[in-house]
């Protein structure tokens, strides 16, 4: 799908990058992915479930076990590739910590693999980024024992953060890490950046680009891929949405 999904008033909907009306998929919240074959994993108050993008009833993947339905454990899936399953961020019950587990997309009871840390990011490199006390970290991951090789590395202070365990940070196939500083603040708007800095409003023409950039930095990793699409989450206040570009 060449379109963005994205969460309003507790409610996943997506909607096509060339505009018209969203098509609405279910209640969730706190994060979802994509998947290879163009569904949707997402947090929902009873755990992880997938659905197609175009519509249908979602299927529970993960169950939260935790209790609290007013704020579910199961949150900010990250698909991992070859069929590997998917990492995401769990809430322990004392509602004290976040960890970061993995399950399989089919269903298996989650299992903790990184202790203290949320919001996963794996990248092409083999390696793994997430968050603990606001600074992003990042150690090797093997896929085949789907688990960390060795001691996680600081790479950056100071990272957004939230308190429901989310990450104002992405990082792009080719190795450009995009990351905010500091909390969000009310009445943030989603816009695409061109190459040259120019923010232009989805949907809106170039004249109505507005007139202060966000705080934004880039940084680039090296020797990652180049991508054939763009897949990349923006963090909104009120919702998140996760854009799909070719």
């Amino acid at each position: 799908m060449r379109g963005s999904f994205f969460f309003a008033d507790r409610v996943l909907k997506t909607i096509s990058i060339q505009g018209g009306p969203p098509t609405i998929l279910g209640p969730g919240n706190l994060g979802g992915s994509w998947t290879p074959d163009g569904s949707i994993v997402f947090a929902t108050a009873n755990g992880l479930a997938r659905v197609v993008s175009d519509g249908g009833v979602p299927e529970e993947i993960t169950l939260d076990r935790s209790q609290n339905q007013s704020a579910p454990g199961h949150r900010w899936p990250e698909i991992l590739p070859n069929g590997r399953g998917m990492l995401f961020t769990v809430r322990d019950v004392d509602l004290t910590r976040f960890d970061i587990a993995w399950a399989s997309r089919e269903g298996s009871e989650p299992r903790i693999v990184v202790e203290n840390a949320s919001y996963p990011q794996y990248l092409p490199t083999g390696h793994l980024l997430f968050l603990r006390d606001r600074t992003l970290f990042g150690a090797p991951f093997d896929l085949k024992r789907l688990e960390t090789t060795g001691s996680p590395v600081a790479l950056l202070e100071g990272v957004g953060s939230g308190g429901a365990g989310e990450g104002y940070f992405d990082i792009g196939n080719e190795g450009t890490l995009v990351y905010i500083t500091g909390q969000l603040k009310p009445k943030s708007r989603l816009v695409l950046v061109d190459r040259k800095g120019e923010n232009l409003l989805l949907g809106q023409t170039r004249q109505d680009r507005i007139a202060s950039p966000p705080r934004v930095f880039r940084r680039t990793a090296a020797e990652l891929s180049s991508p054939s699409s763009l897949k990349m989450q923006v963090p909104i206040y009120g919702f998140w949405t996760s854009l799909e570009i070719e």
